[in-house]
């Protein structure tokens, strides 16, 4: 079995950029995705070239953070504080401003790609490209830049919609499989025990981070990413990760 253990939010802060590339050096995350609209961003991308081993994909969103592009030309993602709409609001619409969404997405590639990153990868916030009325966006995207893929449908999407969503991906790269269990109470070293150890790829998403004031005011989701660090970067997880014969790679060895 070959696993890619891909580390989202790098750029949030720098307690989450440091926890993720402390994961990356002394654990077994392989692979990680960066938010562009957060203050931790520059941060990021000057560790990222520290590190040019490390996987780095973007971490797309309509949700977290400011619009890399201005709020007049982004006036349907945002609130009245120039902070894009919340959660809620997108995981409630009948209807979303695509050529928006496109936009303010191709751009925050682009910011990245101009701070000196290559990605190889994309996923979002929240898996809001999962959203059916997003997902056709994201899917341009991703051939547009020749960028492999996280693909989960977790919106109630139909057979028919997995499928026809399926074959647009067929020429881009992604796991066989992906998982987003590694979260709350699943965050153990026994957690690498029930995947099944197959000849096939499996992504999982972890969100290690050191806790600091940016992640204390804006998420309820604090403890849980020290507790992710530590079984990360444990030498039992990597002994059980040798025992189970599972291949760590990353996007790029797809």
């Amino acid at each position: 079995m070959k696993l890619i253990v891909n580390a989202d939010d790098f750029g949030y802060s720098k307690g989450v950029n440091h926890g993720i590339i402390d994961s990356f050096t002394d654990g077994i995350v392989t692979a990680t995705t960066l938010l562009t609209t957060m203050p931790g961003s520059q941060h990021a991308y000057e560790l990222a070239k520290k590190h040019p081993d490390l996987d780095v994909g973007i971490h797309l969103t309509i949700d977290l953070g400011r619009p890399t592009l201005s709020v007049e030309t982004v006036a349907n993602l945002v609130q009245e504080n120039g902070e894009f709409q919340p959660y809620h609001y997108w995981t409630k619409a009948t209807s979303v401003p695509s050529d928006e969404i496109y936009a303010e997405w191709k751009n925050q590639l682009d910011t990245a790609i101009k701070h000196g990153i290559t990605p190889s990868h994309i996923d979002s916030h929240h898996h809001l490209h999962m959203l059916p009325l997003v997902f056709p966006i994201y899917a341009q995207l991703a051939h547009e830049y020749d960028l492999g893929v996280r693909f989960h449908p977790c919106w109630g999407w139909t057979t028919e919609e997995t499928t026809a969503a399926e074959d647009s991906l067929k020429a881009l790269k992604r796991a066989d499989y992906f998982s987003s269990d590694f979260y709350e109470e699943k965050v153990a070293i026994n957690f690498f025990e029930s995947l099944p150890m197959i000849d096939e790829t499996w992504e999982i998403m972890c969100h290690p981070a050191y806790l600091d004031s940016e992640l204390l005011k804006r998420t309820s989701y604090l403890n849980e990413r020290i507790t992710e660090l530590d079984v990360l970067n444990s030498a039992e997880t990597k002994a059980e990760i040798e025992r189970l014969g599972i291949e760590l790679i990353s996007f790029k060895e797809l």
